[in-house]
């Protein structure tokens, strides 16, 4: 992993000026909305979705004249993010009054704000979507096409929503293999299209783009189980968040479902489930150096 991207290097600085870009690019007709839209996107946070973006054009060699491109898919996937986040925390949702380290966005503006906060935010999104396929050279308005699509659908009822709503309905009694398609859902979504969506606009080749979307697919799904067994095991202080809360609110998770030893062993296989789609990548004349010392940071992350 020797100079490999970590979870707060340079790019981190990189991903901020491009949300602040896009705020600034499409900012609301009211001051006090504004303010809730930066609370809710400057609040920090591990920055997965727009890394990887950066990451997979890294990878695929994307040069200056896709970067405008590369650079809005990049701010339009963790502003989708930030949304899900701030809708997520309201009391009809999660009920969770902190999020990194400091209030939620309805427990800081009040509710009807935070439901409002997401609403524009999505819409600064799809916003941020349609500059990208203005922005891309006259040939490459279709891909750019694909790549904003993928993006969206992934946010919508073809995704993270319809994850969403297998959350709230859920059962504390499901068994592993329907969590597993909720958690595809709800969390792998936007990661998959984080990772195909750079593909697609860089017109990778089909073996690439399957094997992306398997990185994605276990990717997705351990970062999650270390989600699950950081609120089991984890310090609040440290995670920003309250802990326990699954097992308090009688949710499923990995950890209920399967216990914590065996979610650990889950997590490990999904680990090597990247490992190798990542060998594949390189079998194709790729470097997934970065995706590959990724997928270990995060499953060794303590928040």
């Amino acid at each position: 992993m020797t100079g490999a991207r970590t979870l707060h290097d340079s790019g981190s600085e990189q991903i901020e000026t491009l949300l602040r870009a896009a705020l600034e690019k499409h900012p609301p007709a009211v001051a006090g909305l504004g303010e809730m839209m930066r609370y809710s996107l400057e609040g920090g946070g591990k920055r997965v979705r727009p890394r990887l973006v950066l990451m997979v054009a890294g990878m695929l060699g994307a040069g200056q004249d896709a970067m405008p491109v590369v650079k809005q898919l990049t701010a339009a996937i963790e502003i989708v993010h930030s949304y899900s986040l701030v809708h997520d925390d309201l009391p009809s949702m999660d009920d969770d009054r902190y999020r990194r380290g400091r209030l939620s966005c309805h427990a800081r503006f009040g509710e009807a704000e935070a439901v409002l906060t997401g609403d524009a935010l999505l819409n600064l999104a799809m916003e941020t979507l349609f500059a990208a396929c203005r922005e891309a050279a006259p040939g490459r308005r279709e891909a750019a096409l694909a790549a904003a699509a993928e993006m969206a659908r992934a946010a919508g009822a073809g995704g993270m929503v319809a994850g969403q709503i297998l959350d709230i309905h859920g059962r504390p009694d499901i068994d592993v293999e329907d969590l597993k398609r909720l958690q595809r859902l709800k969390t792998g979504a936007l990661i998959r299209a984080s990772c195909l969506a750079p593909a697609l606009f860089l017109e990778a080749a089909p073996e690439v783009l399957e094997a992306l979307g398997d990185y994605a697919a276990a990717l997705g799904l351990g970062f999650q189980i270390r989600d699950d067994i950081l609120d089991a095991t984890g310090d609040a202080a440290v995670l920003g968040k309250s802990t326990g809360k699954d097992a308090r609110d009688r949710k499923a998770s990995f950890v209920t479902v399967l216990g914590l030893e065996a979610a650990r062993r889950e997590l490990a296989a999904e680990v090597r489930a990247a490992e190798t789609a990542c060998d594949r990548l390189l079998a194709c004349g790729l470097d997934p150096s970065e995706l590959r010392a990724f997928v270990h940071e995060l499953a060794a992350r303590d928040h």
